[in-house]
């Protein structure tokens, strides 16, 4: 009976036409093995940069088409944070609106306090069928549970 090929596991492999054992770790170990062997040529093979035909190596990504000053820079965004009001510079993207994970993390909490006012406001839109209450949405035909269950109660048994 053969042995999984992956390195350091000595399970038998159940079927003749398999490589490695039922494992699934032995088996994406195996394949990424693999497929690193298959890339390791192509990445540590010279390029041509396509700009300004100079030589260079890139051992990340098979993608890279320019040596590394003909890549074209991020721009660097001076911002103000939404949050706390500092100045910051950014260059990965233009969404960012904050500076740190801090105002991140106020800033959310400021939405979900304004969605929550905006959401739980008794804006007069609905009236509850049991109490005559005031509700906030028109889909809601109550506005509380005790209200839903004295409404039960007095229908009776269904």
């Amino acid at each position: 009976m053969k042995t999984c090929q992956y390195l350091g596991c000595s399970k038998p492999v159940p079927n003749t036409r398999r490589k490695y054992c039922c494992d699934n770790h032995c088996l994406y170990a195996g394949l990424k093995a693999y497929r690193d062997r298959q890339r390791a040529p192509l990445l540590a093979a010279p390029k041509t940069c396509k700009k300004c035909g100079n030589v260079f190596h890139n051992n990340e990504t098979l993608a890279i088409k320019r040596c590394p000053d003909c890549r074209p820079k991020p721009p660097v965004i001076d911002r103000t944070c939404s949050e706390c009001g500092r100045a910051f510079k950014y260059s990965k993207n233009g969404l960012t609106k904050v500076c740190s994970k801090r105002c991140v993390k106020d800033r959310h909490n400021r939405f979900a306090r304004e969605y929550s006012a905006k959401v739980y406001t008794h804006v007069g839109t609905g009236f509850c069928q049991n109490c005559g209450g005031v509700i906030t949405d028109k889909s809601w035909k109550f506005c509380r549970q005790e209200c839903i269950d004295a409404f039960r109660k007095k229908l009776g048994p269904v």
